[in-house]
């Protein structure tokens, strides 16, 4: 571990190493992959409907018209993108919510996906949104970002994130089910 970095039995794993030194460890959780739909899905859900059966529509209507392979082919792939946004992204959702680590210290929060990829954001100078779930039983919490119809704010936590690479990326804590430590542990560090 690095010399420069906080050690200690409470703040062992790999969150720990990404403490720099003074850093107090305050909360560590993840999310919740068993939840899969966002308030943007209100939207989604439809938009991908209406795109995958315009784009069978038009798949059929060109193969018994008998046009050439090239064309049916190009609809294909917009048929493999309308079967991702309607499908495929609750798998990828739950996929990369089961490989994520979270962790709120005195000065940032911290998403650790997989092995390498380390987000954080700074909880003393960014704007913070905590927004609970329907139930009630998961928060989630937003630092930062691009404003709520930034393409980065729209969809996060969709699965298709990727779509949000314009302008300033969300940082998000999604779908935690620890409501009270997380928003605990956010008081405090704010209060620092």
């Amino acid at each position: 571990m690095d010399p420069g970095r906080e050690q200690g039995p409470a703040t062992e794993g790999p969150l720990a190493e990404q403490l720099h030194r003074g850093e107090t460890l305050l909360w560590t959780g993840e999310p919740d992959p068993s939840v899969l739909f966002t308030r943007a899905d209100a939207f989604l859900v439809p938009f991908s409907l209406f795109w995958f059966g315009f784009i069978a529509f038009w798949i059929h209507g060109v193969v018994s018209s008998g046009a050439p392979m090239g064309l049916v082919a190009f609809g294909g792939v917009f048929a493999l993108i309308g079967l991702y946004m309607l499908v495929g992204r609750f798998f990828v959702k739950r996929w990369t919510k089961r490989r994520t680590r979270y962790a709120v210290t005195d000065q940032r929060a911290l998403a650790l996906t997989g092995a390498t990829e380390v987000s954080d954001a700074d909880l003393q100078q960014a704007s913070v949104s905590v927004r609970c779930g329907r139930d009630r039983r998961h928060v989630t919490v937003t630092v930062g970002g691009g404003g709520a119809w930034s393409p980065a704010a729209l969809y996060a936590n969709t699965g298709m994130d990727f779509f949000g690479w314009q302008g300033q990326p969300a940082f998000g804590l999604y779908d935690v089910a620890d409501v009270e430590g997380l928003t605990r542990a956010l008081k405090t560090a704010r209060e620092h």
